[in-house]
């Protein structure tokens, strides 16, 4: 419980430790909270990575806490939400789709652009996603995706 892992965590960095709801945040956290408050209480933690391995990296004693994450995820399959399984399966067909993912980052442009504040981030978020904004400033999207920049810069970068 060192927190090397914490340090690295790219969705810890963006949440921070109070969002995690436990004692133990961070990727540590999100494998010690269910073997101390049994996986159903826990249930959303796992779920907290990009799984890019930061944290394993990191660690001092190799805990290999990706793994531990897709294990955990593997136990609570089916057991979220349907609200949050129908969300991750058109967040899964949307990113399978080029023109609907182009879309989607088009669309949630323009509305971020809309919500932005005087001082550059959104304060709230409409529901389902007020959550978020309960606690802390939303930034909105870039203004130009990646793809876009790049084929202008093509010539350049190349």
């Amino acid at each position: 419980r060192c927190g090397a892992c914490m340090n690295t965590c790219p969705v810890y960095g963006a949440v921070g430790g109070h969002s995690y709801g436990s004692i133990y945040p961070g990727p540590i956290g999100s494998v010690l909270t269910p073997l101390f408050h049994g996986k159903e209480q826990a249930e959303p933690l796992p779920f907290a990575s990009s799984l890019c391995g930061a944290c394993k990296d990191a660690c001092p004693v190799d805990i290999d806490i990706p793994t531990m994450l897709i294990k955990l995820r593997r136990d609570l399959a089916g057991q979220q939400p349907l609200y949050w399984r129908a969300g991750m399966q058109g967040y899964s067909y949307t990113f399978r789709h080029p023109l609907l993912y182009h879309l989607s980052g088009e669309m949630g442009r323009r509305v971020t652009a809309k919500l932005k504040g005087e001082h550059g981030a959104i304060r709230q978020l409409p529901f389902p996603f007020n959550g978020w904004t309960d606690s802390r400033d939303f930034p909105p999207l870039a203004e130009q995706s990646f793809h876009e920049w790049w084929q202008q810069n093509r010539e350049n970068n190349a």
